[in-house]
């Protein structure tokens, strides 16, 4: 899997760790949870059709 490196205040990069630790998931599932929430992404995502199978396996949302 390719890594991202990302430059965050030290504030988010604490808030992401406890959000992640609370929903009993990963920084980088949380992060993907969370990017498939926001409009930009969904038509990015939506323009590489044969990726789309294996991020919605690979992701931690809720699946009911």
């Amino acid at each position: 899997m390719p890594v991202i490196e990302l430059e965050l205040p030290q504030v988010i990069c604490d808030a992401l760790q406890d959000a992640a630790a609370a929903a009993g998931v990963s920084p980088a599932e949380l992060l993907a949870d969370a990017l498939r929430t926001l409009p930009a992404f969904q038509r990015a995502l939506a323009d590489r059709p044969e990726r789309l199978a294996a991020f919605a396996l690979k992701s931690g949302a809720s699946r009911e």
